[in-house]
């Protein structure tokens, strides 16, 4: 009869990472479906997530550490050096586990998933390691050093700083593995936002105004989402790179609109909160998006001037020039989250942006046809490569010369504003997303 294996936060931590690193799942999803199941309790669950998102942030560093207690005639398969790379990230960054702890069950899952030697062989590697117990530094400005230490992939390094010079390129790797701060927005004006900080602030909740949003609050944890405030639909979750589409959108209140790729809906609700007589259809092509954006809609009790549709938004149907304006924020390489969603730099190829960019404009190839003439355009993007953002403006431009660039003035972010009344907010900028807005008019 084979034997049970034994399931602990280290060995879940391992298939997790192995499904994410190895095998290119991405980590969201593989999150949600775990936390569905495992038997963990809570404590032990917080420790599998930490140690998962470490060694993702680590990743190149963490091996780095361990080179020179490894000899090549050892012959450690990938899954080994996983288990080694979480073992690290606890000695270097979890004080509170004994090394012992560290060891012995990275040594049990070492012979659980392989054999006795190879167990043997983590056990003298750890031992030596931890004796050091330090993650290498900075050694030069070369893109492969930058690449090593920050924990991003070459072809990511050499992208920034081909495209923001040395000093934004560092500012922004640096940024990236920041913790990611909760942002969120409140369903009314900023006085509103004065009240509910108030309330908040009185009920214990470690918050505070944002200075780049009238209506932003900046949460250090993400208890709000328990308090009655959120309950209450009285504040939304969405980041203030994202808020600013909506801040901008040139929405007069009684207009016919159309957020084309809606999910989660933040966006949505900030376009409702700005409606007073008009409509508005809020579009994403999955079910379970869908079902995601109604659920958010309801919450905040503005469901009675939208409408939720399940399309593809390359064939969305509806008669040409039938709305005013139009929210576009695109599928994308999502670079911009990588602070918030560290796997994404391990998954990310130029392929998959050559790919987007063609997605991209097959979507506007279908929108732009639908924008009454003298209506407005938002396209927005959760990514910073220029393919995807500038690039694909200029492109838009010059094959639909009826629209234009309707400059965005006014942004408080600094930096934020391009040349050409873009805004490129950078995640160093704001502690924010990455984020690309351009904000487009069809001429009358």
């Amino acid at each position: 009869m084979a034997t049970k294996k034994k399931v602990t936060s280290r060995s879940q931590a391992q298939e997790l990472l192995e499904a994410c690193l190895l095998h290119q799942v991405a980590l969201s999803p593989l999150l949600e479906a775990w936390r569905a199941k495992t038997p963990l309790k809570a404590k032990d669950r917080a420790l599998t997530e930490e140690i998962v998102q470490g060694v993702l942030q680590y990743h190149y560093r963490l091996r780095d550490g361990l080179k020179d207690f490894i000899q090549v005639k050892q012959g450690l398969d990938r899954e080994v050096w996983l288990i080694l790379e979480a073992a690290l990230y606890q000695k270097c960054f979890l004080d509170r586990i004994p090394d012992h702890a560290i060891i012995n069950e990275s040594v049990a899952l070492a012979k659980e998933i392989r054999h006795q030697g190879v167990a043997n062989a983590v056990n003298a590697i750890l031992r030596k390691a931890f004796k050091e117990a330090r993650l290498p530094n900075l050694l030069s400005d070369k893109n492969k050093d930058l690449s090593r230490y920050y924990s991003l992939p070459l072809g990511i390094v050499s992208r920034f700083r081909q495209q923001y010079g040395l000093d934004e390129c560092k500012a922004i790797l640096e940024s990236l593995n920041q913790p990611a701060l909760l942002h969120f927005r409140v369903l009314g004006d900023e006085k509103e936002r004065s009240k509910l900080l108030e309330e908040l602030s009185k009920e214990g909740y470690k918050l505070e105004k944002s200075p780049y949003s009238p209506v932003g609050l900046t949460a250090r944890s993400g208890e709000i989402i328990y308090s009655e405030a959120f309950k209450k639909g009285r504040l939304v979750v969405q980041d203030i790179s994202s808020q600013q589409v909506g801040l901008f959108a040139p929405i007069k209140g009684d207009e016919n609109l159309l957020d084309a790729c809606a999910a989660p809906g933040g966006k949505t609700t900030h376009i409702l909160q700005r409606l007073k007589t008009g409509h508005l259809q809020s579009n994403d092509r999955q079910v379970d998006k869908c079902a995601k954006i109604r659920e958010n809609v309801e919450r905040v009790g503005l469901s009675d001037r939208v409408t939720i549709s399940q399309e593809d938004a390359r064939y969305l149907k509806g008669e040409a020039n039938s709305f005013d304006g139009i929210i576009a924020d695109v599928p994308c390489s999502g670079l911009g989250l990588m602070r918030r969603k560290r796997d994404i730099r391990y998954h990310f190829h130029q392929k998959t942006v050559d790919d987007l960019v063609d997605l991209q404009r097959e979507i506007l190839d279908r929108l732009l046809k639908l924008v009454k003439p003298g209506g407005w355009m938002m396209y927005s993007t959760c990514t910073l490569t220029h393919e995807e953002n500038q690039d694909q403006i200029d492109w838009l431009v010059k094959t639909y010369p009826e629209w234009e660039v309707d400059p965005i003035e006014d942004c408080t972010i600094p930096g934020a504003t391009t040349p050409e009344g873009y805004l490129e907010i950078l995640p160093h900028m704001a502690q924010t997303d990455g984020f690309f807005i351009a904000r487009l008019r069809k001429r009358n």
